[in-house]
């Protein structure tokens, strides 16, 4: 059933609703990440993505229920695989398993934080 988001653009589904939505979470993600070490680098990524997820109603979870190939999640993706490949992983080893994934596993503790009003 299609669905019609409030600036009027007309989505295939509900689950196509949901994986926009976690791609425009992630849309400033990258930006102004901090230079540094691999492992500095990896921290404050994952720091990012944490404050993304905490900062939407309900993102982890949206995350976690969606495998989206849009722009930004891509983005996310080859961010994380470039600082594992310069810390010496080879590219098999640094693309994998897919983000998304490992996003769901940490995604579960931050659906039970309390949010502040």
């Amino acid at each position: 059933m299609p669905v019609t988001t409030s600036s009027g653009r007309r989505l295939a589904s509900k689950q196509a609703l949901l994986d926009a939505m976690a791609d425009r979470f992630l849309e400033d993600f990258a930006a102004d990440l901090p230079a540094g070490s691999w492992d500095e680098q990896l921290a404050a990524a994952a720091w990012r993505l944490r404050q993304v997820l905490l900062s939407h109603r309900d993102g982890a979870r949206v995350m976690a229920g969606t495998y989206v190939a849009e722009p930004n999640t891509i983005l996310l993706s080859n961010l994380v695989i470039e600082i594992l490949q310069a810390a010496g992983l080879p590219p098999d080893r640094a693309a994998g398993p897919p983000l998304p994934r490992s996003t769901t596993c940490s995604a579960t503790p931050l659906k039970n934080k309390p949010r502040s009003s």
